[in-house]
């Protein structure tokens, strides 16, 4: 169940960084590369957790940032 979650939790990450509309027209594209360059990186540092996905640090922030900007 837990890789379940963590691969749905992954893709909505880059459902929104592919919807991603910066304040600033112009930075759009750098802020969808950081939001997925963030993403990957946060994911493969934390590939060997095997806690409860809500007990997951890395869910919070992320489930932080698809609220935000969803």
């Amino acid at each position: 169940m837990l890789t379940r979650e963590v691969l749905s939790l992954y893709r909505r990450i880059f459902r929104v960084a592919r919807q991603w509309r910066a304040a600033i027209p112009a930075d759009t594209e750098a802020e969808r590369q950081y939001i997925k360059d963030e993403a990957r990186q946060l994911f493969r540092k934390n590939k060997n957790v095997s806690e409860e996905l809500s007990k997951f640090p890395l869910y919070w922030y992320l489930s932080l940032i698809i609220r935000k900007h969803s």
